[in-house]
């Protein structure tokens, strides 16, 4: 019984992992925009329909995706901010 478990518990493991590499692939040329479109989209879903289980865990885990690309595309941009800024002050006649 326990070889079952484990053995249905690695099956699990491995879809769950192969859904997050999907996601994965599916955000990562995403504009900072359509992330939080996809965010706002998950949020009212979850908000308007009853969700089954299921769903939940996809939801919360492409959520979860989407919420570290934003902060990705947003340090990016603070660190381009900060070097641009930098480098005006070192040039201030650029």
């Amino acid at each position: 019984m326990d070889r079952k478990k484990n053995t249905n518990s690695k099956k699990d493991n491995l879809k769950i992992e192969k859904k997050i590499d999907q996601y994965r692939k599916e955000i990562e040329n995403m504009t900072y925009e359509d992330s939080m479109k996809k965010l706002d989209k998950i949020l009212d879903d979850l908000q308007t329909e009853n969700v089954a289980i299921e769903k939940i865990q996809d939801y919360y885990t492409k959520g979860n995706l989407l919420v570290q690309h934003c902060r990705k595309l947003l340090t990016n941009l603070e660190q381009e901010i900060i070097e641009i800024n930098s480098e005006k002050f070192l040039n201030p006649d650029s």
